[in-house]
């Protein structure tokens, strides 16, 4: 009776004190795997590095590891090999989500160069936006002098830029997709 006592509570804590361990395994299993997707897909390590934080093991990431409550998602940026200890801006952000075990990517969520580059390049209700006719707003985007505008060529340096749009309480028109308020069908380019 006394052996089976013994071996079970060395099982317990056998299990206890190795549970940790994993975690922290899987931390930083899926650290690298995410650094070495983003290296995969941004040029391989001839013309990519990650931030710093992406080689952070002891810390599984520190600042770059925004969740892990479902697996493990980092958010990082990276650039040129040296961007950092050059002092040189990043040319790109990355998101990877990788499984909870840390084997596998489960998804790279953004990969894109086109991130804010200055402090104006938005457009809110507080900024009196100016209404159309028709009681709707038309935005723009590297229209100088023109109303709406949102300035996207002063301090980008990659010729490249996304749009955000936030809108807060949808209304039915919005939430049943009807013609006419869906913003993404009606951005054109401009000639």
């Amino acid at each position: 009776m006394k052996k089976l006592i013994l071996f079970s509570l060395g099982l317990s804590l056998g299990f206890l004190f190795n549970a940790p361990a994993n975690a922290f395994k899987d931390g930083v299993r899926a650290l690298n795997s995410a650094r070495m997707k983003a290296e995969n897909i941004n040029g391989g390590l001839g013309v990519y590095r990650a931030e710093k934080c992406m080689y952070l093991t002891s810390e599984k990431g520190g600042k770059c590891l925004i969740n892990q409550e479902e697996g493990f998602t980092y958010i990082f940026m990276g650039g040129e090999p040296g961007w950092q200890e050059n002092g040189v801006e990043p040319t790109i952000e990355t998101e990877i989500q990788v499984s909870p075990d840390g084997q596998s990517e489960i998804e790279v969520i953004y990969n894109g160069d086109g991130y804010m580059f200055n402090d104006v390049a938005h457009i809110s209700s507080e900024m009196n936006p100016e209404k159309n006719s028709d009681g709707t707003y038309t935005l723009r985007y590297g229209c100088d002098s023109q109303p709406n505008n949102i300035p996207i060529r002063e301090g980008n340096k990659t010729g490249k830029f996304n749009v955000l749009v936030r809108h807060y309480g949808p209304s039915k028109m919005v939430s049943n997709d009807e013609e006419g308020y869906n913003p993404t069908k009606n951005i054109k380019e401009a000639k």
